[in-house]
């Protein structure tokens, strides 16, 4: 069996040990007692009948947690990002001019003919018109100009 790499960190802080004793489990990870942990549906589905936690269910239950963690702090990071665009600029759409000047580095005609050939869409950040006329502006959300923010940091963080 192949362990995750939580589980081989646990393995290694537990001097080699895979089954841990629950007692340690519930103090070190929950920080209660055996008794109250006994109460928690999570450690519940990790306690064996020999009172003894497997270290690679252990470490899939960290690395969950871990995700979900991530998810709240993404969700929590476009929050604020999108408070603070909608504070920044006044209104929940913003025209494609402005976008283009200030996220995009690029002319608003450049922003606009790559929005008719649908390269703005490719490089994820969503556009629209309110209505089907050439002449009508282009814009965007402020949830899409946020989520388009947070997915180029993180490849230039990645990079």
């Amino acid at each position: 069996m192949r362990l995750s790499s939580t589980a081989q960190l646990l393995v290694k802080q537990f001097d080699g040990y895979l089954n841990l004793d629950a007692g340690v489990v519930a103090t070190k990870f929950f920080g209660v007692a055996l008794k109250t942990a006994r109460a928690i549906p999570e450690f519940r589905t990790l306690v064996n009948s020999q009172l003894t936690i497997n270290v690679a269910d252990l470490a899939n239950l960290i690395d969950a947690n871990r995700r979900l963690k991530l998810r709240d702090d993404d969700m929590n990071a476009q929050q604020i990002l999108e408070f603070g665009l909608m504070t920044e600029h006044g209104t929940a759409v913003i025209p494609l001019e402005v976008v283009s000047d200030k996220y995009l580095n690029m002319s608003h005609k450049s922003a606009q003919a790559k929005f008719n050939t649908g390269e703005l869409k490719r490089l994820g950040l969503n556009a629209f018109r309110l209505n089907t006329s050439q002449k009508a502006p282009i814009l965007v959300l402020v949830t899409d100009l946020a989520e388009f923010v947070l997915t180029r940091r993180k490849i230039t963080i990645a990079a």
